[in-house]
């Protein structure tokens, strides 16, 4: 790319930021909103349910496009008669899908030993169907690097199944209100992103054109599935080994450690593959894109995992009330993991830009293997073993990725720490300013004011240090609120 067209493409990608961000925002405090009331309203035994249903579907529906979905991202000649062919693919996958799925859900629902399982597998099935009409809507406003309309469809979709789930869980309907309020979110998400990409399929189709889209789609798709079947394996087997209380824990603690960096981590990542893959043939923009991304990534959202595993013990009985107490461990620990996963996040658009579908699928058979047999071997000690066997095998599975990503665009390991040393020397402040607070504290003192305490000393310590350690960061900061103010006036 020419250094000419380089000022617009960060343009773009400010703005697509900037909208997604407000977008996803909003999304954001609902679904927080909605946990916790959702908390008080049903009981673990509901959440596990739900998850085992979810894992199920969410392994399955990984078969329905093939990885076709992300090939059209990362592939920048397709025609409209191939757009038309992936859809058609995707429909009668989907179709399929669906029927395969509500004729054996007796049996999966014998296998996880949970007999209740039959009738929400049988209903959110359906969510293929309504999903196959909105795969090629999304990755072309995603291509399109358009992410203020796609989150807008995300944002009334999320907004209607809270209020659905709510209402039903109030009425007293358990584990139904999930069900119901996700079968909604799959209606308003998908004719929502239809209506914004203004696309329609017609029967004008190039089925041989679509060979290249589906080589480099099946290894994506493989990825996907090898990774979702991961955390399908982690579900059944907490569910087998344990109890169905251990799994809807482990499902708590998993929403409540990504809500806060979704948002972050959400919009740095969408934004990173389209970027990346018109930058895939310009290592030099690439480079710098890519460690801008990170460094940004880490530094919005690592203080904020490593903080919430240091105030867990008081935040989550005033969020949850006490019978959730038994979160906290779990939750601390997945807040660790998730800081882990941090630094790898915008490895896998780069690797996917650059067409290393080969490679990514080796580190998710990787992935698999590692996590299960940390899963077995953690259960004999309980959920709270499960979780520390997973964290010791995910350091060296995501090392071994992140160094993947640095040779494929030529970068030394040094140079990626320089650029993430002010972000990493801040949290490490942070911690010691937290932890100071919380051994100096009396022990009979007021839950709140402690919390609230911790909170106020780790933001203030990360902000000083942080400005401190990177000289560049104002400068940095001007220059994004100047784009903010050109795309705000545009």
């Amino acid at each position: 790319m020419t250094n000419r067209g380089t000022p617009s493409l960060r343009m773009l990608a400010v703005k697509a930021a900037a909208w997604y961000g407000a977008t996803r925002l909003w999304g954001q405090l609902v679904s927080w909103a909605v946990t916790i009331l959702l908390a008080r309203l049903l009981v673990p035994h509901d959440y596990g349910l739900f998850a085992i249903t979810l894992s199920v579907l969410a392994l399955v529906e990984l078969l329905q496009e093939f990885g076709l979905g992300t090939a059209l991202i990362q592939r920048q000649d397709v025609t409209r008669q191939q757009i038309n062919a992936v859809f058609w693919i995707v429909a009668l996958t989907s179709l399929l899908l669906t029927a395969a799925t509500f004729v054996a859900s007796g049996t999966i629902s014998q296998i996880y030993g949970e007999p209740s399982l039959v009738w929400p597998l049988r209903l959110l099935c359906m969510t293929f169907l309504l999903n196959s009409l909105g795969v090629v809507p999304y990755s072309l406003l995603t291509k399109a690097i358009n992410l203020r309309q796609r989150s807008l469809a995300e944002a009334y979709g999320n907004t209607a199944s809270a209020l659905v789930a709510l209402t039903l869980a109030y009425l007293g309907y358990g584990v139904g209100a999930l069900v119901t309020g996700h079968l909604v979110r799959a209606v308003v998400l998908n004719v929502s992103l239809s209506f914004f990409a203004g696309w329609l399929p017609d029967v004008h189709v190039d089925f041989a054109g679509t060979r290249g889209l589906l080589t480099f789609g099946v290894g994506i798709a493989g990825s996907h599935v090898v990774g979702t079947a991961t955390t399908a394996t982690t579900t059944f087997l907490i569910a087998r080994l344990l109890t169905g209380t251990a799994v809807g824990l482990y499902a708590m603690a998993q929403g409540l450690t990504e809500a806060p960096t979704r948002l972050t981590a959400a919009i740095l990542n969408q934004v990173s593959l389209p970027i990346f893959s018109k930058l895939q043939n310009d290592p030099v923009l690439l480079s710098a894109y890519f460690l801008k991304i990170s460094k940004y990534l880490v530094m919005l959202s690592l203080p904020m995992q490593i903080g919430l595993a240091l105030v867990a013990p008081d935040l989550i009985p005033l969020l949850l009330s006490s019978k959730w107490e038994a979160v906290t461990f779990p939750f601390q620990v997945l807040c660790l993991e998730s800081s882990v996963l941090l630094f790898t996040l915008t490895c896998s658009p780069l690797l996917t830009a650059r067409g290393r579908a080969g490679l990514l699928f080796k580190v998710a058979v990787f992935w698999y293997a590692g996590l299960t047999a940390a899963t077995v071997a953690g259960v004999p000690f309980g959920l709270a073993g499960v979780m520390i066997a997973r964290l010791t095998i995910i350091a060296p599975i995501r090392l071994f990725m992140l160094i993947a990503a640095l040779r494929e665009l030529e970068l030394s390991p040094a140079v990626y720490l320089r650029r993430l040393a002010p972000p990493l020397c801040a949290v490490a402040l942070m911690v010691l300013a937290v932890g100071l607070l919380q051994r100096s504290w009396p022990l009979h003192a007021n839950r709140l004011e402690l919390l609230v305490s911790s909170i106020a000393v780790g933001a203030i310590t990360y902000v000083l240090a942080l400005l401190l350690l990177d000289r560049t960061l104002v400068t940095e900061l001007r220059m994004l609120a100047r784009d903010l103010f050109s795309v705000s006036r545009a």
